[in-house]
């Protein structure tokens, strides 16, 4: 009976599927089980196929998916054909690497040998989603939230992304006082992802796996015609890995996602991409600390003294965030700017000519917040004024 207790402004349910803060609150959690069982595991596969592409296998009423993660070691699922009628089976049971192979094997139709696994699971899960993801103080977040398919590990990346986008909204609110309201911005951005993702995984799955007596023949037919010619070009696989990977989520317009030009690509409310700036650096190892980022980026040669000016602007922005130029020089050399070596980082933010300039905030999530065609100090500083209010 002795219990602990804790005092906190903000609580997070990170608690799995069988959250007990879901519950507590009284969250819908609406969805159903899928209708089969799942086998699932990381191993290495020995087959005569290449492990450089992701690969779906369609036969009859079963589905398997292989994704490549690292030399011989892959991520593979399927379907278990002995479970159709298994409702009353434990949700988690042990599963035997010689069980895996012989059923990934007998829907890929052809011989292959699976070997050290990391891991090995036999389920059933559901497809559900809570209908808030905030009640007051307190948040749910990844399976407490959703959960779906396990295809493509985007319950995971779900997941995590949920995290790194609420983690430094609730430090900006309990270390910089920031408006309580910016908590609330975690809803709104990441509920309609989740119910994007499950909507994909079910549409992907049920194309997939949930055809049966004649639509799953005509499936079979077809698949290796159309689908899989298709998936052998470098475009198709590059949309499917970005899709599976949760890399094109836009955020919406809001008080912390804004922009006063329009581009196809960096715009504000997209994840922030990455491209080299010289041999040895890149836009990520700018962004790798979880804070803030004001880019300046300038494709029109600069000055030493158009540097000094620029510098002196950002200076006034080093409360908030950290500061770089991206740019190209007129002459000789200076360190307040990491110097491109290519215009390619420049067109990756949407400057296309040789004289354009332009400001980029990126949040700690890896998103960009806010952009300007040229260089808006003002602007800049007072969008990340209205966000920390200290």
């Amino acid at each position: 009976n002795n219990k602990i207790k804790y005092k906190a402004k903000y609580v997070i349910g990170a608690d799995g599927s069988h959250s007990i803060v879901r519950k507590g609150l009284n969250l819908n959690f609406t969805g159903e089980k899928y209708a089969q069982d799942f086998l699932l595991g990381d191993v290495d596969v020995d087959w005569d196929l290449d492990r450089e592409r992701f690969r779906i296998f369609v036969h009859g009423e079963r589905i398997a998916v292989f994704l490549p993660l690292y030399g011989q070691r892959s991520r593979i699922m399927t379907t278990d054909i002995k479970s159709e009628d298994s409702d009353n089976k434990a949700e988690t049971s042990k599963l035997s690497l010689e069980e895996l192979e012989k059923t990934f094997a007998e829907v890929v139709q052809k011989p292959l040998k699976l070997s050290n696994p990391d891991w090995l699971t036999h389920f059933r899960t559901h497809h559900r989603i809570v209908d808030r993801y905030r009640v007051g103080h307190v948040f749910v977040a990844g399976d407490a939230a959703h959960i779906h398919s396990p295809a493509g590990g985007q319950g995971m990346n779900t997941g995590l992304q949920d995290a790194a986008n609420l983690a430094w909204k609730l430090a900006a609110v309990l270390k910089n006082h920031a408006d309580d309201s910016l908590l609330d911005t975690y809803e709104t951005e990441r509920l309609p992802v989740a119910q994007q993702v499950i909507e994909f995984t079910d549409k992907v799955f049920n194309i997939a796996a949930g055809q049966t007596g004649l639509h799953a023949k005509v499936r079979d037919l077809l698949a290796p015609v159309l689908v899989g010619p298709a998936t052998k070009l470098d475009f198709i696989q590059d949309k499917v890995f970005r899709k599976f990977g949760q890399l094109d989520i836009v955020y919406p317009e809001s008080a912390i996602v804004q922009s006063n030009q329009t581009t196809v690509v960096a715009n504000a409310g997209q994840r922030a991409p990455n491209s080299q700036i010289s041999r040895h650096l890149d836009i990520f190892d700018l962004l790798s600390d979880y804070k803030f980022t004001v880019l300046a980026f300038s494709r029109k040669r600069l000055n030493h003294q158009e540097i000094s000016e620029i510098t002196s602007s950002l200076d006034q922005l080093k409360v908030y965030a950290n500061t770089y130029i991206i740019g190209r020089l007129a002459f000789g050399r200076n360190d307040a700017v990491k110097t491109a070596d290519k215009i390619e980082v420049f067109e990756a933010y949407g400057l296309n000519q040789d004289k354009d300039q332009g400001l980029v905030i990126v949040r700690p999530d890896g998103y960009i917040a806010w952009r300007s065609q040229g260089f808006n100090f003002d602007e800049c500083h007072s969008f990340l004024k209205s966000i920390f209010k200290n």
